[in-house]
C-alpha cells in the first residue's frame, strides 16, 4: 500500500512536467486561441467599439512576446473618430497603402499606456456601408 501512495506521489509530478516540457518544446503552448476581445483590447489600451459586430480576437503571443490580433465589422459612418475615441493611444496616418484607414500608437506619454508597445488599426470599407477593422496589438 504504501509503495503504490509512493509510486503516485513521485511519478504524478513528474508526467505534470513531462507534459509542460513537451506543450513548450513542441510549440503547441504558444500556437494562436481565442481569447476574450476585453482582453485583447484592453491590451491596446482601448476597448471595443459599441457598434462593432462579428468580433473575433484571437492571442498570437509567443513565449517571448505577447500579442493579440481583433477582428470586428461596424457602420463606416464616422469610423475614424469612433475608433480614435475607442483607442486613445492611436493617431490616424495620413497615408496608407494596404487600408482604407490606417492608424498606429502615438509615443505620447501622457495617453493612457495599456500594455502594448504597438498598436496597429487598419479598415478596409466594404461595399454594405460597413468597415471591416484589424487590430494588432503586440510587444517586441
Amino acid at each position: 500500500m504504501t509503495r503504490g501512495i509512493v509510486t503516485a506521489v513521485v511519478l504524478a509530478p513528474l508526467c505534470f512536467v513531462g507534459l509542460v516540457a513537451y506543450e513548450v518544446l513542441s510549440g503547441k503552448a504558444f500556437e494562436p486561441h481565442k481569447t476574450g476581445c476585453a482582453e485583447a483590447t484592453g491590451f491596446a489600451g482601448g476597448r471595443m467599439p459599441e457598434e462593432a459586430t462579428d468580433k473575433e480576437c484571437v492571442d498570437d503571443g509567443g513565449w517571448m512576446d505577447q500579442g493579440y490580433t481583433a477582428e470586428f465589422r461596424m457602420p463606416r459612418e464616422d469610423v475614424a473618430a469612433k475608433l480614435l475615441k475607442a483607442f486613445p493611444r492611436t493617431r490616424q496616418l495620413p497615408d496608407s497603402y494596404e487600408w482604407d484607414l490606417e492608424f498606429t500608437n502615438s509615443q505620447e506619454r501622457d495617453r493612457p499606456t495599456g500594455e502594448a508597445s504597438h498598436i496597429e488599426l487598419g479598415v478596409n470599407y466594404e461595399e454594405d456601408g460597413t468597415a471591416s477593422v484589424t487590430l494588432r496589438a503586440f510587444n517586441v
